[in-house]
């Protein structure tokens, strides 16, 4: 991590009482350089809006240097947290019910009865087809 002192970080930790993630402004106030035969070892010090302060190599937490970040982020374990879900759904419903069939919704539009079988629609894309429609769905 290479940031400077008076630098402001996101923490990105869970609320274990609350059951959910916080995400924690910090500033960088100290910065410690440790120097020896192997190398060089930076650690900084960080000061929470509670006026607590932390080694910030020491957290384990996930660490952001701008909000932007910690969003795509978030972003990015929500979906991924709702792929699971919706697949454990998806499962669960296949083992209890048998075979599932899923639909697509196609939106709210107004569907009008037409008058012969054959219709011509426009494609998302601009580009037209031709349509026959079932005979059931005429009745």
């Amino acid at each position: 991590m290479n940031f400077k002192i008076g630098d402001i970080v996101y923490i990105l930790n869970p609320d274990p009482v609350k059951a959910n993630q916080v995400l924690i402004p910090a500033k960088i106030e100290e910065q410690i350089i440790t120097r020896n035969f192997n190398g060089e070892d930076v650690k900084h010090i960080v000061n929470l809006p509670d006026g607590k302060s932390y080694t910030l190599e020491k957290i384990t937490d996930n660490v952001f240097s701008n909000l932007d970040d910690a969003k795509v982020y978030m972003m990015n374990q929500a979906s991924q947290m709702i792929s699971r879900v919706i697949d454990s759904c998806r499962s669960h419903a296949s083992s209890a019910f048998g075979s599932i069939e899923e639909t697509i919704d196609l939106g709210q539009e107004e569907f009008t009865k037409p008058d012969t079988d054959k219709v011509v629609i426009e494609l998302p894309n601009g580009s037209k087809a031709n349509v026959t429609i079932p005979e059931i769905l005429l009745n």
